[in-house]
């Protein structure tokens, strides 16, 4: 609209000038010629002297909170910018979902101003944010020019699951299995020394998922139900726990309620068996940010103690990740849903 305008007083004075031939006219004319030049001058001087920046390369919350990703824009220049539109981009893993997001903000000369970018954590997922572009005008925004474009400058939000309570079982329960290489027979195998889970602290009904070999046959004849012993943890059982994000998807992607659980539920479950004494690793893409070991079948993060439970849920956030193999010396765990 502005440029419309320009356009109509240039050629009306244009028009004027020949038609009267005065001053005042001439004035006009020489004033509408000069100013566009003027205002271009300002744009370039401008761009010249923008900087971007974020305040943090990534932030991590929990699911069912909201976020920001902050990006600082500075004008260094002495031309105040009444029009600065930034353009800023999210890509949500791992399903892909692009959005957009655009704000105007004037910029005061040598001054800055902050856009943040908030994120709804209706999903446990990460979220790359990129600046596109910063696009600034002149006082009159007849010109525009277009800033870091290509420059990638952005951070990563991560959403995160709570540790959740409902869990505490599914926990304590693996605190009972024994590490791969004890043969899988009879309990007879403990007491001749040929592996040592650990002691017997509790007994309690047969679960899905429970080992044979635990089972406590007189108990069991005697309740007329299936019981299990309980064996209490030794420093030396090193248990490695696995997503299996597979059953997640279907033919439209990701079933995000679904990897939601499992997340939710690998998450908890590392969290109590590292509370209780237990030396817990969290199986992760290579290159994780967070402090791993290789292993021969991928890599593990080490869950040392509560402030590793960030860094490795932020590892998993992010990743199309499909589990890991059993690997020997470990108590092995896949998670599903």
């Amino acid at each position: 609209m502005t440029r419309l305008l320009y356009i109509i007083l240039l050629i009306a004075a244009a028009l004027f000038y020949p038609l009267y031939q005065d001053k005042l006219s001439y004035i006009l004319l020489l004033t509408l010629i000069i100013l566009p030049v003027l205002l271009f001058i300002q744009v370039i001087i401008c761009a010249a002297f923008l900087r971007c920046s974020v305040k943090k390369s990534s932030t991590a919350f929990y699911k069912n909170t909201e976020g920001a990703v902050c990006f600082d824009i500075c004008n260094n220049s002495l031309f105040p910018l009444s029009g600065c539109r930034v353009c800023v981009k999210t890509v949500f893993k791992p399903t892909g979902n692009v959005s957009r997001y655009t704000a105007d903000v004037p910029l005061p000369a040598f001054g800055t101003e902050t856009v943040a970018v908030n994120i709804n954590g209706e999903h446990c997922g990460g979220v790359e944010v990129t600046l596109e572009y910063v696009k600034i005008y002149d006082l009159l925004r007849l010109f525009s020019v277009k800033c870091f474009k290509k420059n990638n400058l952005g951070g990563a939000a991560y959403i995160i699951p709570k540790i959740s309570e409902k869990h505490y079982d599914e926990a304590m329960r693996m605190l009972s299995m024994p590490p791969l290489e004890c043969p899988e027979e009879t309990d007879m195998a403990v007491r001749h020394g040929e592996c040592d889970p650990g002691d017997v602290s509790g007994f309690r009904e047969f679960a899905p998922g429970d080992r044979l070999s635990m089972m406590h046959y007189k108990l069991s004849a005697r309740f007329d139900s299936d019981i299990v012993k309980v064996l209490s943890v030794q420093s030396s059982n090193k248990y490695l726990l696995s997503a299996d994000f597979s059953k997640a998807r279907n033919d439209n992607g990701f079933d995000l309620e679904m990897r939601d659980r499992i997340f939710e539920k690998l998450m908890s479950c590392a969290f109590f068996l590292c509370e209780s004494g237990a030396q817990v690793y969290v199986a992760v893409p290579e290159g994780a940010p967070c402090r791993y070991i290789e292993l021969e079948n991928g890599c593990a993060a080490e869950f040392f103690d509560r402030s590793a439970y960030f860094p490795a849920a932020k590892a998993l956030a992010a990743a199309d990740f499909s589990g890991m193999l059993p690997e020997a010396g470990f108590v092995y765990c896949s998670i599903e849903s």
